[in-house]
């Protein structure tokens, strides 16, 4: 991971604390098309749960989202791109072959 996107990523997993016991938004897309994530290419995912606590799981290099009846990952150390789309909306970009990739958009309601 560059240095920029690690410092970025560190940066939101320091604010995500303050967002601890709101709901968590969870937009997912797998694509075969790195910059394509319509229907033509992706298969999609969304859920809202409680948050309970963000943590990084060094073993695997997992940033993780606990909920109160689930959770959800995203491999660090396959991250492309972390962007800020709009006030506690976040996007993550992960490459996990030549032809898989996951676009996570995370929304603190």
């Amino acid at each position: 991971m560059e240095k920029a996107l690690q410092e970025n990523v560190l940066q939101f997993l320091e604010q995500c604390q303050a967002w601890e016991g709101s709901m968590l938004e969870v937009q997912e897309a797998i694509s075969t098309r790195q910059d394509n994530f319509d229907r033509h290419f992706a298969t999609f995912g969304f859920s809202t749960f409680l948050l309970r606590r963000v943590s990084w799981r060094i073993s695997g290099g997992r940033i993780i989202f606990d909920g109160e009846r689930c959770f959800y990952e995203i491999g660090a150390d396959l991250l492309l791109a972390y962007d800020v789309l709009a006030y506690r909306e976040f996007q993550f970009l992960e490459k996990y072959s030549e032809q898989c990739y996951r676009r996570s958009i995370l929304k603190f309601l």
